[in-house]
């Protein structure tokens, strides 16, 4: 199981503002992809974008400004370490927090991937409320101003 449903009616408290902010889900497994959204979708987040490529997130990070981003640690092509290093050095994303994501409990992925920037770390199962925690602590965290987020897949404007 990827994510554990807990309570559902247990709801942390969270500033209303935040659900609107452009969150991006990487993984290279679809269905991890499609529970993590459905979950935060299912939690009151309206702005989520889910890529099974890491190499097609990290180049529509190049354009975008994602608010948040929850990467998968273990991908081919590019892991999810190197992905936060990569976004980290774009000037438009230093200040975006990135949550990985892994099945991995050793101490050592925890700390490969909060030195390469990440400020947390969520092991698979995800519980459903301490997904949303997470979420809302680093959006909270947050500092910088923002703003509207939109991008251009398949010649279709996405909000």
């Amino acid at each position: 199981m990827i994510i554990e449903n807990t309570d559902s009616d247990a709801k942390i408290p969270c500033d209303r503002r935040i659900y609107d902010a452009c969150m991006f889900v990487i993984d290279d497994e679809e269905i991890v992809t499609e529970l993590l959204a459905f979950h935060l979708t299912s939690l009151g987040f309206t702005n989520v974008h889910c890529f099974n490529d890491s190499l097609e997130a990290i180049d529509t990070l190049r354009h975008i400004r994602a608010e948040i981003v929850l990467t998968d640690v273990n991908m081919p092509g590019l892991g999810g370490c190197y992905l936060t290093q990569l976004a980290k050095k774009m000037e438009h994303l230093r200040d975006v927090p990135v949550i990985g994501i892994t099945a991995d409990r050793s101490e050592s992925t925890r700390e490969r991937l909060l030195t390469s920037g990440a400020i947390e770390v969520l092991h698979k199962p995800i519980d459903s409320q301490d997904l949303f925690r997470v979420a809302c602590e680093a959006l909270t965290r947050k500092t910088t101003s923002r703003r509207p987020n939109t991008f251009i897949r398949n010649g279709v404007s996405i909000r």
